[in-house]
C-alpha cells in the first residue's frame, strides 16, 4: 500500500499544475487527432462526411417479421459499419477540439505572469539574460494573441478561416516558432542539453513553423510528430515532478544537525 499511496500522491501532485495538466491535455489532443485521422484513411472518409452525420439516422437491428429475423445484406452491413466508424472519427474530432480549447483556456491572462517574469531576470551572463528575455517576449504575445483569437472564435463566433482569425493564429505560432529557436543557444548556455529535452524541441519546430506558414499538410504527419513531442513532455514534466516531491521527502526526513560539544 505504501507505494501506492506514493504513487497517488505523485499523480495528485503532477496533476495539481496547470503546466502538467497542459502537457496531458496535448497529449490527449493529438492522440485523438491521430485515431480519427487513421480512421479516416482506412475506410476513406472525407471531413464533409462527418459533417453530415447529423442527417443520418441512428442505426436499427433488424426487425423480426413472423417469428424469423430479417437478415441485413452484405451491403447494408458495410454501410451501417462504415456509420459507425464516421462516428467514432466524428467523436474523436470533439475531444480533439475539446482538449485543444481546454489548453487556451489554461493559458488565459498567462501574458501576465509572462510580465512578471520578466521582471525577474537577473542572470549574471548577459547573452543569458537576453536570450530569456527575448524568450518570455515570446511567450508574452502568443499568450496575449491567442486569449484574443480564443475571444474571437469562442465569443463572437468568427470562422476558423476568417482574415483576422488566421492572422492571429500564424502570429501565435510564428512567436512559439521562434521561442523555440532561442531555446537551443539559451540551453547551451545554461548547461541544459538533455537529450530528451532537445528532441522534444526538434519534433515542436516543424509542427510550429508548418502552423506558422499556414500550409496544410499530411495530419497524420503533423499528428505523428504532435503525439511524439507531448509523450516526451508529460514524461520529462512527470520527471521533474517526482524529483522535487523526493527532494522535499528528503528535506524534511533529515535529522536537525546537533552542534558539536566543547
Amino acid at each position: 500500500m505504501a507505494v501506492d499511496d506514493d504513487l497517488l500522491a505523485q499523480l495528485v501532485q503532477f496533476l495539481s499544475s496547470t503546466e502538467s495538466r497542459n502537457k496531458v491535455y496535448r497529449l490527449i489532443q493529438y492522440s485523438a487527432k491521430l485515431s480519427k485521422w487513421t480512421l479516416m484513411t482506412m475506410w476513406r472518409l472525407r471531413p464533409e462526411d462527418l459533417r453530415e452525420l447529423a442527417h443520418v439516422p441512428e442505426h436499427k437491428p433488424p426487425n423480426a417479421v413472423n417469428g424469423h429475423t430479417h437478415k441485413a445484406s452484405t451491403a447494408e452491413k458495410e454501410s451501417s459499419t462504415k456509420t459507425a466508424v464516421r462516428r467514432v472519427a466524428a467523436m474523436l474530432s470533439r475531444v480533439e477540439g475539446l482538449f485543444a480549447d481546454g489548453r487556451k483556456v489554461y493559458r488565459l491572462l498567462q501574458f501576465l505572469e509572462m510580465l512578471d517574469m520578466l521582471r525577474h531576470v537577473h542572470e549574471p551572463e548577459a547573452a543569458v539574460r537576453v536570450l530569456r528575455r527575448l524568450r518570455i517576449v515570446c511567450f508574452f504575445f502568443f499568450n496575449l494573441l491567442e486569449n484574443y483569437m480564443m475571444i474571437l472564435l469562442r465569443i463572437k463566433l468568427l470562422p476558423h478561416r476568417d482574415p483576422r482569425v488566421v492572422f492571429l493564429k500564424r502570429a501565435c505560432n510564428g512567436f512559439w516558432c521562434l521561442s523555440i529557436v532561442l531555446a537551443f543557444p539559451l540551453d547551451h548556455l545554461m548547461h541544459r542539453n538533455s537529450h530528451l529535452s532537445t528532441i522534444k524541441k526538434l519534433l515542436d519546430l516543424p509542427v510550429a513553423y508548418l502552423a506558422f506558414a499556414d500550409h496544410r499538410v499530411n495530419d497524420g504527419l503533423f499528428s505523428l510528430l504532435g503525439v511524439a513531442s507531448a509523450n516526451i513532455g508529460v514524461y520529462l514534466r512527470w520527471i521533474e515532478v517526482v524529483r522535487k516531491m523526493q527532494s522535499k521527502q528528503s528535506s524534511i526526513r533529515a535529522p536537525p544537525i546537533m552542534p558539536a560539544l566543547k
